[in-house]
């Protein structure tokens, strides 16, 4: 993962309602951006994610937001 995409929020976590694993990033995606059955999986493909909504941005010449988390 890049640094830009490290700098956004993003968490994975496991949902009874769907039993499975949904990954989050609220600043590129309202509700989950992905669903897995393995946590990895779940995270590498919210990696990737993550990535495209980048790099789509930037081809678009569209301006990512800000995060709204910031780590310390």
């Amino acid at each position: 993962m890049t640094a830009e995409a490290r700098k956004y929020h993003h968490w994975v976590e496991w949902s009874e309602d769907d039993q499975c694993f949904i990954g989050y990033c609220p600043d590129l995606s309202r509700g989950g951006m992905c669903h897995n059955e393995d946590p990895k999986l779940a995270y590498a493909e919210l990696f990737d994610l993550i990535e495209w909504h980048i790099q789509r941005a930037n081809e678009l010449g569209k301006q990512l937001p800000e995060p709204s988390v910031q780590r310390a």
